[in-house]
């Protein structure tokens, strides 16, 4: 049996845009109805459980 993919821990974690797109902005999460502000092209976003995901998108 191969082993699948290393699974992160629950959490906190922290993306890198891009340099192409702005310095700062908003990051909309996907169907979550929220939004993030990002600053320095980076923003960071939580995670509940090692299998949850996030859809994002850059808005302009």
């Amino acid at each position: 049996m191969t082993p699948g993919p290393p699974t992160r821990p629950p959490g906190t974690y922290t993306f890198s845009l891009p340099l192409e797109f702005p310095a700062s902005g908003t990051v909309e999460v996907v169907g979550e109805g929220r939004t993030l502000a990002y600053s320095g092209s980076v923003f960071t976003d939580a995670f509940a459980a090692e299998h949850s995901h996030h859809i994002y998108r850059i808005v302009k």
